[in-house]
């Protein structure tokens, strides 16, 4: 059993239903619990503001609403009027709302000291600096006899919505010291958003205690926390808990000319949230598509795993997806001990999507947010081509497609008009290890000892695009010629982003910022080089996905300079194809491995099958996936090539 091990306390637990602990403070229908009409016992304090004789301001409220109006930002995104998603919303909730205290609900505000408890510096750029965010507030609790307690858990539900603020529960037994324990660490990320129940275990600090006392405490700056539904309860006995799945495709969108090589792994850490020792626990993966169909599964038994800690696992089977076609997938992670019944199941298992297309790389199938380093920087991607072409293969990068946003310097709407797109095509050195260990994050592109080579670019001016829209960016190497990839390379493409000008509208880079932060990723999946600090990066915090993608093609369609084979070499039994095969005979001169490929009319691959030492042969070829239309087929030999065309009719 291969087993990778890192134990840590675990604090946090995530909860979704109402399971068998013990409440015995609070529950429903207490005024301190739900917040009924006010803070009733619970106490509030600001202990710290950018503008130091503002910290008393920065306190917690109550919300009749239970969302954190009377916010109003940048056009309303995030949203002040989702309420928290508790069961006892309707009588109010409470709420600590950073963004309010900072500006008034005024997006211009920002810096300028106005708000009732500044978390920016008076005269600050604030969130396009990187300024650090000053601003803390707890909400503490009556105290409450937990001496009868073996086990204490803070049960609550929030509306978490994170800019730059951290948040944690503190605990104090005497009064005087406090215990904190941090909470939404890992998500969300930052402009994320978590509407949820959580139990956070603070039975160190106070089981068996009589004067315990909690608080929430905000630190930082910018948007908002809402709390509701607060009960101490007992922790279960059986809680596993399945987090930081290692997504293991290479990207999210691989063409099917480079997904082979590609060798998926399960690696998730899994966590014992209960009270008591469970053992021969499994970790399980699954590779489906969409429609259930399984393709790979595999487990591993973890022999015990004590209350509190944490494993990370990988089980021993490996998965090559190079028979997988053009499609949609989905990889599942779950974790179980047999025989147990599980006190929340939602956390159990946790799924990833991805595809297989014909021609292009992506790292997302969306965007929903936007990111951007401070002053010039160059964001982007990294894809990896497969290793194992054929002989005859002679795959070119064509385009990037990327996605940007502007905003002026008021908050409102800017423009993308006369923005100049760079893309540099970045070839990561033979001698740069597996795991990046020996990279120079300290070299530009440019460097000549560095760990990268640029072998193309492109760059093209917005003009007419609105926020979100694809920018196609034509890829050529230096020669002006088209952009020819190597197999078995690791490619960044990154996009050049000049530094922000005073007073002139901001441009952002369109990313997914929600479906990939919770999961693990191979290094500089997302490159990130800041000038201003002279480095690479791996990527931003929070783990988004930018829209950066990468359109390849094979020009083995139509290409005079490589040597044609015989006409008799390939023929096509029937034309145009009816039923769900391309049915084909093959006679070569003399013996020889070959390949057969079918590609559209812009020459992206659909299928590729190799055959061993043929001569002559009947050949049967699955089209059922292609559309009514024109496609291509191409038997390529190490004499050469011959393609012919052929209509498909459904």
């Amino acid at each position: 059993m291969q087993k990778i091990i890192s134990t840590i306390i675990l604090s946090v637990l995530m909860i979704s239903q109402m399971s068998a602990q013990t409440i015995f403070w609070g529950g429903p229908g207490n005024k301190d619990s739900e917040f009924n009409g006010g803070l009733n016992g619970w106490t509030t304090k600001g202990l710290a503001s950018a503008v130091a004789d503002s910290a008393g301001n920065a306190v917690w409220t109550h919300s009749k609403t239970a969302n954190a109006a009377p916010f109003i930002f940048g056009g309303g995104t995030p949203s002040a009027n989702v309420a928290v998603n508790s069961k006892s919303k309707a009588n109010g909730a409470a709420v600590f709302n950073s963004a309010y205290l900072e500006t008034r609900g005024v997006f211009a505000n920002i810096g300028t000291g106005k708000g009732p408890a500044p978390c920016y510096p008076k005269g600050s750029t604030g969130i396009t600096s990187g300024t650090t965010a000053t601003q803390v507030g707890v909400l503490t609790s009556p105290i409450i006899d937990c001496s009868a307690q073996t086990t204490v858990g803070v049960w609550f539900y929030q509306l978490y919505y994170k800019f730059n603020g951290t948040t944690s529960i503190e605990v104090t037994h005497d009064g005087t010291t406090w215990q904190e324990f941090p909470i939404n660490v890992v998500s969300p990320a930052v402009n994320g958003n978590v509407n949820n129940r959580l139990l956070v275990d603070i039975s160190s600090a106070a089981a068996g205690f009589a004067n315990v006392q909690f608080r929430f405490k905000w630190s930082g700056g910018l948007y908002f926390w809402v709390i509701d539904d607060v009960y101490l309860a007992n922790l279960p006995d059986n809680d596993l808990a399945l987090s930081q799945p290692f997504y293991t495709p290479g990207s999210y969108a691989t063409p099917l000319s480079q997904i082979c090589g590609d060798t998926f792994v399960i690696q998730a850490t899994v966590s014992n949230k209960g009270g008591k020792t469970q053992q021969n626990l499994v970790l399980a993966g699954y590779v489906t598509d969409v429609s259930g169909q399984l393709y790979f599964a595999d487990s591993i038994v973890i022999d015990d795993l004590a209350p509190g800690t944490s494993d990370t696992v990988v089980t021993n089977g490996r998965f090559d997806p190079k028979d997988l076609p053009v499609g949609e997938y989905k990889i599942t992670w779950r974790t179980y001990t047999p025989g147990a019944t599980d006190a929340t199941t939602a956390d159990n298992s946790m799924s990833a999507k991805f595809e297989v297309t014909e021609s292009t790389f992506a790292k997302e199938p969306i965007a929903d947010d936007d990111v951007r380093a401070g002053g010039h920087y160059l964001y982007g991607n990294q894809f990896r081509t497969s290793n194992c072409w054929n002989p005859k293969d002679d795959f070119y990068a064509t385009q990037a497609t990327i996605q940007l946003t502007s905003t002026s310097s008021s908050g409102g709407a800017g423009t993308l008009e006369g923005y100049q797109v760079v893309v540099y095509v970045l070839k990561v050195k033979d001698d740069v290890l597996s795991d990046f260990s020996n990279f120079e994050t300290t070299k530009d592109i440019n460097a000549a000892d560095g760990s990268l080579e640029i072998v193309g670019l492109g760059d093209y001016t917005c003009a007419g695009e609105a926020d979100f829209d694809d920018i196609n960016v034509p890829l050529l190497d230096f020669d002006g010629k088209k952009l020819r990839l190597d197999p078995s390379t690791r490619y960044f493409v990154v996009v050049d982003h000049p530094a922000e000008q005073t007073g002139s509208d901001v441009v952002r880079h369109a990313a997914n910022l929600t479906g990939f932060k919770d999961f693990g990723m191979a290094t500089f999946n997302t490159p990130v080089y800041v000038e201003a600090q002279g480095r690479w990066f791996t990527g931003f915090t929070g783990n988004p996905q930018p829209v950066v993608r990468l359109g390849i093609e094979n020009t083995f369609v139509g290409n005079k300079d490589i040597k044609q084979l015989d006409v008799n070499s390939l023929k096509i039994k029937t034309n145009p194809v009816v039923n769900k095969t391309l049915d084909l005979t093959i006679n070569l001169d003399k013996t020889s491995d070959a390949n057969l490929m079918i590609l559209d009319l812009q020459g992206r691959v659909i299928s590729s099958t190799d055959l061993q030492s043929v001569q002559t042969k009947d050949m049967s070829l699955d089209v059922s996936s292609c559309k009514s239309g024109n496609y291509f087929v191409k038997l390529s030999t190490k004499d050469g090539i011959r393609t012919l065309q052929f209509n498909v009719a459904k």
